[in-house]
């Protein structure tokens, strides 16, 4: 029986190699913008994306094929799943750790209204994450 530790070392390899942790922005009849934390991970084997499922939640969807290429699928979780999936990968990741910590400390307010120093937060934040999964890198002081 493989230990949790080892599953979420075995996870955070796929998630360095083939995931996505992002931050989307939606505009919807709002005055001010709201934001969407995500996880994602596209890949052949839909073993390992099930096993993404099983533990953390969200649900694998498969994708239209290409001709002359292997079936892709992707799973994904958003908003409070996205937070706990960083959360627990965070300590294993390599080259997605800075993302995957903007993902897992994402700012919330809450059931309430939101701050203008939150928003502001969220702003700057989402920036980081698009300046990371861009170049790989950001240089910035500690948070």
């Amino acid at each position: 029986m493989l230990r949790l530790d080892s599953i979420l070392r075995y996870l955070a390899g796929f998630a360095d190699a083939d995931g996505c942790f992002s931050v989307a922005i939606r505009h919807k009849d709002r005055a001010q913008p709201w934001f969407v934390p995500s996880v994602s991970i596209g890949n052949t084997n839909v073993t390992v994306l099930d096993m993404f499922a099983r533990l953390f939640g969200g649900k694998v969807y498969v994708t239209k094929p290409v001709m002359g290429r292997k079936q892709v699928y992707h799973w994904q979780v958003s908003a409070r799943m996205a937070r706990i999936t960083a959360a627990a990968l965070v300590p294993y990741l390599v080259m997605k750790k800075q993302q995957a910590e903007i993902i897992r400390d994402w700012p919330v307010s809450g059931n309430g209204p939101r701050s203008d120093a939150l928003f502001g937060a969220q702003i700057r934040l989402y920036h980081e994450s698009h300046i990371l999964n861009k170049t790989g890198r950001l240089t910035r002081t500690a948070r």
